[in-house]
């Protein structure tokens, strides 16, 4: 019955009934060749299930493959990631909001997102055509790259967790977040994803969220700008190619069940054995393209300058990471100074106080 149905699942299926008809009815309406963009429904049920499970959106995953491997240009490429980003996106987030009714910063959501949508502006307006065809097809890879060193660092490289500093304390500063949500802006709006993996490092790192917490808000930075680049593109048709329309209409229906499904398979799977999944995914993407694309020594400096850029941002809240000792070792050496001391009391070795030993 209706009425044993919590009204946020209720919202929930409502929502993926009416998406999943809308697309199906466009599939029918605009005759779209199933066979002829196939190609398009294995990559983006990976790049969906990758949206929902990690902070990086999907995007990541049919960018690089719609770019080297489907004969997209950059532009179309990036058009289809953030429009296919804004329903898979936005199916998670709504499942995150409601299904799971999680408790969100949405002060810092917002002012992220303002920043961010800047950067997107900024980089799809002004930036975009000045920017070299190719260097646009692997631009991706050092920003990538940075972020799967970090992360691995976090996952693999101690075992501690993070100290949970709300974004709003004396102590923190918006700035690192600003200054994320704006790049990983400018960064999707030259490929279509970006801001989701800048700012979930800054949340983890500076301001110790939990890493899945810092993924759910991530998932919704994505959202807020597919969606709103998506409202652009569709005021402006002509904008969106008929290849571009085709794919989105058919793939739509993928990514609107992949995210959200993602998103629940994180909550059973370690965050390790995640991001060893994406990470040796982007691995033998990387291989590949290195392996078929001849860069001029322009591009690779380029692709040099980003990755020392990123890299060194993402080292530096790194270095931020708050983070208490709980490791064995330490725990043994701490324990070991503590019966010495009290021996040495014991023995009169030395004077005490009320407040402690002088």
């Amino acid at each position: 019955m209706l009425s044993n149905i919590s009204w946020y699942r209720a919202v929930y299926s409502l929502f993926l009934a009416v998406i999943f008809i809308t697309f199906l009815l466009l599939i029918f309406r605009f005759e779209v060749d199933i066979g002829k963009h196939f190609a398009i429904l294995p990559t983006m049920l990976l790049g969906s299930f990758v949206a929902g499970s990690t902070p990086m959106g999907g995007g990541s995953v049919a960018y690089p493959i719609l770019v080297h491997y489907l004969d997209f240009g950059s532009a179309d490429a990036r058009t289809f990631s953030l429009l296919i980003q804004s329903v898979g996106m936005t199916s998670a987030s709504l499942f995150i909001i409601l299904y799971k009714r999680e408790e969100l910063p949405w002060g810092f959501i917002g002012r992220t997102a303002l920043a961010g949508l800047s950067g997107f502006v900024l980089s799809t307006f002004l930036i975009y055509d000045l920017v070299p065809t190719t260097l646009l097809k692997v631009i991706y890879i050092p920003f990538f790259l940075s972020f799967l060193i970090i992360l691995l660092k976090i996952q693999f490289g101690n075992d501690r967790k993070p100290v949970y500093t709300p974004p709003d304390h004396p102590n923190k500063s918006m700035i690192p977040a600003l200054i994320a949500g704006f790049s990983g802006g400018v960064l999707s709006g030259f490929i279509g994803n970006g801001i989701d993996f800048m700012v979930f490092t800054v949340m983890v790192l500076y301001f110790g969220f939990p890493i899945k917490k810092g993924t759910f808000i991530s998932i919704i930075l994505m959202t807020i700008i597919s969606l709103f680049n998506s409202m652009l593109l569709l005021w402006d048709t002509g904008a969106v190619s008929e290849r571009v329309l085709a794919s989105w209409f058919l793939a739509a229906n993928v990514v609107l069940f992949g995210a959200p499904l993602g998103n629940f398979v994180m909550r059973l799977v370690s965050d390790r054995w995640v991001t060893v999944f994406v990470g040796l995914l982007f691995s033998a993407h990387v291989m590949g393209v290195f392996a078929s694309m001849t860069l001029t020594s322009s591009i690779r400096w380029a692709m040099a300058g980003c990755f020392v850029i990123s890299f060194t941002f993402f080292y530096r809240m790194y270095q931020k990471y708050a983070l208490p000792i709980t490791s064995g070792k330490k725990k043994r050496i701490r324990l070991r100074l503590r019966i010495r001391l009290g021996y040495r009391k014991a023995a009169g070795v030395l004077s005490f106080r009320k407040g402690g030993i002088l």
